[in-house]
């Protein structure tokens, strides 16, 4: 899962929560406001709008990630297992 702390509260997002990842890998922030978790099983969830979105069942596949980055123009790139 995944934990924000915004003092002095603390927010944990899960399965339960929407996310379709529990093992999360890395973690990206966008100048868009979403947030892209990536994980070592089932690809790809973002968080955009305050819903959870699974991105394993697109191009990506359920590929392990292994790092996200964003580009000067917004483009989200994931670093995945071949």
């Amino acid at each position: 899962g995944l934990t924000r702390f915004r003092d002095p509260s603390v927010l944990t997002f899960g399965v339960e929560e929407g996310m379709s990842v529990s093992d999360v890998q890395g973690v990206l922030p966008d100048s868009a406001g979403r947030v892209w978790v990536g994980a070592s099983s089932l690809g790809v969830d973002v968080r955009e709008g305050g819903r959870w979105r699974s991105m394993h069942r697109t191009r990506l596949g359920q590929r392990q990630v292994f790092g996200m980055a964003e580009d000067g123009a917004g483009r989200v790139w994931f670093a995945l297992e071949d």
